[in-house]
């Protein structure tokens, strides 16, 4: 029960950095023991994902959102590599044709 506990107050303290748009080790500090290289790596590239809205034609969003909004994000965040790599492959298997069909995407991937 701790950990469900620890795991909600880490969210919530990640949405207010997020929000904030303050990724520094002091707005992190509160959660520091939840967040490992990987934790970092995930945000630094929804952050980036963000930007890409400006970047892609309205076609290749639509496709992007239609193949990802699969993404379990807590699975993403703090699952195994394991967990990870069969959700990715699974949503890679379902959409490989969407992909090839769109080789703009790879670029955003």
């Amino acid at each position: 029960m701790n950990s469900i506990a620890n795991g909600i107050y880490a969210g919530k303290e990640i949405k207010k950095v997020f929000d904030r748009n303050d990724f520094s080790k002091e707005s992190l500090s509160k959660v520091s023991g939840f967040i490992n290289k990987d934790t970092e790596m995930f945000a630094n590239q929804i952050a980036k994902m963000a930007s890409w809205v400006t970047e892609m034609d309205e076609q290749t969003m639509l496709t992007y959102f239609r193949i990802f909004h699969k993404i379990n994000y807590p699975t993403m965040f703090y699952g195994t590599k394991k967990q990870i790599m069969m959700m990715m492959m699974g949503i890679m298997l379902r959409n490989i044709f969407k992909i090839l069909r769109n080789p703009k995407m790879f670029k955003y991937m």
